[in-house]
C-alpha cells in the first residue's frame, strides 16, 4: 500500500470511530512518470498507476501519463483541482 493509500485508509478508519477527525480527500491526481525507452516499456509504473486508480473507487480521479501528449495549462489546472497528488516514478 502506498503512502497516499495508507493515509486515506487511516482517515476512513478514524471516520468510523470519530467523524470529526477525518479530512476528506476526494479529488486525486495520479501521475504515471514511467517512461518508455530502450528495454523499458514503462510497464511497472503503468501497472502501479492502474492499481492505484482501482483502489480509490470512491474518489474523483484524473490521470496523467507522461508518455501521452499533454497541455501545460490543463496539467496546471489538475494540480489546482486535486486534493492529493500521487506520483509513480521509476526508482
Amino acid at each position: 500500500m502506498n503512502l497516499a493509500a495508507l493515509i486515506l485508509y487511516r482517515q476512513t478508519k478514524d471516520r468510523a470511530t470519530d467523524p470529526g477527525k477525518c479530512i476528506t480527500m476526494r479529488k486525486i491526481l495520479l501521475i504515471n512518470g514511467g517512461q518508455k525507452f530502450a528495454h523499458s516499456g514503462g510497464t511497472f509504473n503503468k501497472t502501479i498507476t492502474e492499481w492505484t486508480a482501482g483502489f480509490f473507487t470512491d474518489a474523483e480521479l484524473r490521470i496523467t501519463d507522461i508518455n501521452d501528449e499533454w497541455d501545460a495549462d490543463e496539467e496546471a489546472e489538475k494540480f489546482v483541482w486535486a486534493d492529493v497528488i500521487i506520483y509513480h516514478t521509476p526508482v
